[in-house]
C-alpha cells in the first residue's frame, strides 16, 4: 500500500514538472507574421540586389514552406510583420544590407562538390 502511494506521488510530481513545458509546446504563435517578416526581408534584398533574385526566391520558398499558406498574405498579421521588417531595413546601413543579403543568397546555393579523399566523385 505504501509503495502505491509513493508511485502516485512520484507520477504526480513528474506531471506537475512537465505540464508547463507541454503547455508551451505547439506550432509557432503567429506564422502569418513570421511569413510576412521573411518575405519582407527577401523582397527587400531582391530590390537591393536584383542579381541574386533567383537564389533569394529559392531561399524564401525553403523558409516559408512550413509556415502558413501563401493566402496568409491578406491577413493583418502578415502585413504587420512585412511592414515591421521593411521599415527597419529602410533605416539600416546600405553596406550592412548588401552583406546580409549576399549571405542569405549564398545560403540557398549548394556548395560545389569536392572529390573524396581518393579522388573519386
Amino acid at each position: 500500500m505504501e509503495t502505491g502511494i509513493r508511485i502516485r506521488t512520484l507520477i504526480g510530481a513528474c506531471l506537475a514538472a512537465a505540464l508547463p513545458c507541454l503547455a508551451l509546446a505547439g506550432p509557432p504563435a503567429n506564422s502569418d507574421m513570421a511569413r510576412g517578416e521573411i518575405e519582407g526581408i527577401i523582397q527587400f534584398c531582391i530590390k537591393s540586389n536584383p542579381g541574386h533574385a533567383q537564389d533569394l526566391e529559392k531561399e524564401m520558398t525553403l523558409l516559408t514552406s512550413t509556415l502558413s499558406p501563401a493566402g496568409a498574405r491578406g491577413t493583418a498579421a502578415y502585413k504587420q510583420g512585412y511592414d515591421l521588417v521593411t521599415d527597419a531595413l529602410g533605416k539600416a546601413a546600405k553596406q550592412q544590407i548588401v552583406a546580409s543579403c549576399a549571405s542569405i543568397a549564398a545560403a540557398g546555393v549548394a556548395p560545389p562538390r569536392r572529390p573524396d579523399a581518393h579522388g573519386r566523385r
